[in-house]
């Protein structure tokens, strides 16, 4: 999360030589990716035994049967609309804030929202999390969290001001770092099986990495028929059905 947010004020201080971030980008990635290789070696394979694993099984491997494991399923739906609903707004926040409330230069603004969503994050992370652990609840916590950024899209729905997407940014960090800290908790909790706890730890990452791509695109469409103001609505929706999505589980109070 504090990457993404970093990222995005490196970004907008690049906005007029995207080439040269392009590339800052680029050797941050392989630098990062051969320091990693380099200090953490791995540890020899060849005497576990390896089950053959044919291009079927590997397909299968993404499946989990939301018959046999509810909560896992709702967990995941939970979090995968929730975070939909998220990029669709944070995804388009320079044209937002060019074309929806009216910022000549916004690339000058967004590392100001990038420090206030950080500390948002941060607050919402180490408060929660201790808090969740202490009372033994995960689902209260991400129901409020998911129910807070859907309150905050509706300030600049309402309030399309500078001021007012700075009032949003915050709440909505607030509750994006309260969700991800118990939300991953409760997530290891409704894993279907201890034989698979990578593999389905992998799948439940997709529900937080796919809609970073289906997010933008879905915001496209939803642009290109209502406007920009279409955004938070249909965002704030996403929110409460990720929200509702989250009390069907029963293994996890």
């Amino acid at each position: 999360m504090t990457g993404a947010v970093v990222g995005s004020i490196v970004a907008a201080a690049l906005t007029d030589s995207y080439r040269v971030g392009y590339m800052v980008f680029a050797a941050l990635a392989v630098g990062v990716l051969l320091l990693f290789v380099a200090f953490n070696p791995d540890h020899s394979s060849r005497e576990i035994h390896i089950d053959k694993l044919g291009w079927m099984d590997f397909v299968r491997t993404f499946w989990v049967n939301p018959i046999k494991h509810p909560d896992f399923f709702w967990a995941f739906t939970a979090r995968l609309v929730l975070f939909t609903g998220y990029n669709m707004v944070i995804g388009y926040q320079f044209y937002v804030l060019s074309d929806y409330i009216g910022i000549e230069r916004p690339q000058d603004f967004i590392p100001l929202f990038g420090f206030i969503g950080l500390v948002g994050i941060i607050l919402g992370t180490v408060v929660s999390g201790p808090l969740s652990d202490r009372f033994g609840r995960r689902k209260p916590f991400v129901f409020g969290a998911s129910v807070a950024m859907a309150l905050a899209l509706f300030v600049p729905w309402f309030w399309p001001t500078i001021v007012g997407w700075g009032v949003m940014f915050a709440i909505l960090a607030l509750g994006f770092g309260m969700y991800v800290a118990v939300d991953t908790a409760l997530m290891s909790q409704v894993l279907p099986s201890a034989k698979s706890f990578g593999k389905d730890l992998g799948v439940i990452n997709i529900a937080a990495s796919l809609p970073a791509t289906i997010g933008p695109v879905a915001s496209g469409i939803v642009i290109a028929m209502f406007g920009y103001v279409g955004l938070f609505p249909v965002a704030i929706v996403l929110s409460l059905l990720g929200a509702f999505a989250i009390w069907p589980i029963k293994s996890v109070r």
